[in-house]
């Protein structure tokens, strides 16, 4: 081997290990140690996760519990709180897989391409960013602390673990009464209006039956089973959007039940607008000071409904045979 061509081999060799660095770093060194240095659990007082889209949730925690402030301080769930701030802090530098700000695009961990990001906002005001990119493996994610370059693989944390609607931080159930405490259901729409009693057997009814009407007690019992239970698609604010359309209700919905220390309560539920696009209707019930988004399942046969709708449609008569002639 000639000595140009030696020269040649060593440059080869050496231009394969500075490659390796750049591209496959170790860090054996950094293992242990925490993603965010320096955080607890009791000095995050707020967190926000967003996607790229810039859909967002802002979550506040203090000595009344966990609230929206961007949603007139709806409650939210403290635990579901501290749950996603435990995985932040509980993530450390596994293994470091760039060290140059030209990884973040690839690996998307950037300002301007990333799956999620999550924000810690301290008792101090310090604010600790983390971004959260492209999935490696099961069970793994790439990971980016803002205002450094290094990108981490870690574990123990994914995207759906920071949603970015509210619904996913909040107790869904709006609107809610047991069963064995129903009294009687009565709805107001444009067809009219329906009153649903139960009888000595605690089926429910509609009032007086003509001769030869027959009920359709599925669809009356999944009517009634919307009041026993009626989750929401999205928390609105406290105050009335004329977009509502509550002066133009869609139902009105009065429950008449028990409730937990015996004594007889009458609540309401307004249905107002129908937003297509959304896909929702939106509601306000007598007893919460919020406005709600609910998806159509969930109020449709208010709307929709009247007695005729509610009756086992008559047999459709066989016609006679004609004779042959």
């Amino acid at each position: 081997m000639n000595l140009q061509n030696r020269v040649l081999l060593v440059f080869l060799v050496l231009q394969s290990v500075i490659l390796a660095a750049v591209l496959w770093p170790e860090s054996t060194p950094e293992a242990n140690e925490p993603l965010l240095d320096g955080v607890t659990r009791e000095q995050v007082v707020e967190l926000a996760t967003a996607d790229i889209s810039g859909r967002g949730t802002r979550l506040v925690l203090g000595s009344d519990g966990c609230i929206l402030p961007d949603i007139d301080n709806y409650p939210c769930n403290e635990d579901t709180f501290l749950e996603l701030v435990d995985e932040v802090l509980g993530l450390t530098k596994e293994n470091l897989v760039g060290k140059t700000s030209d990884s973040h695009i690839r690996l998307t961990v950037s300002e301007r391409s990333f799956e999620r990001t999550i924000e810690l906002i301290l008792s101090d005001g310090g604010i600790r960013k983390v971004f959260l990119g492209s999935v490696t493996q099961l069970g793994s994610i790439h990971a980016r602390v803002d205002g450094g370059d290094d990108v981490y693989r870690v574990t123990g944390i994914s995207t759906t673990d920071a949603p970015v609607g509210p619904v996913s931080w909040i107790d869904p159930v709006y609107f809610a009464t047991p069963e064995d405490a129903l009294l009687s259901v009565t709805v107001e729409n444009s067809g009219g209006r329906l009153e649903f009693v139960k009888d000595d057997n605690g089926d429910w009814g509609i009032g007086e039956m003509e001769e030869g009407e027959i009920l359709d007690t599925e669809a009356v019992d999944l009517l009634i089973s919307k009041v026993e239970s009626m989750t929401i698609r999205e928390p609105l604010g406290k105050f009335e959007d004329p977009s509502y359309r509550f002066d133009q209700l869609s139902a009105l919905v009065t429950v008449r039940s028990l409730d937990t220390d015996g004594a007889e309560q009458t609540r309401t539920i307004r249905i107002g607008a129908e937003f297509e696009d959304k896909v929702v209707f939106v509601v306000k019930s007598s007893e919460s000071e919020y406005y709600a988004f609910v998806a159509p399942f969930g109020v449709r046969d208010f709307v929709d409904h009247t007695r005729t709708n509610l009756l086992v449609p008559p047999p459709i008569p066989t016609p006679e045979p004609t004779p042959a002639p």
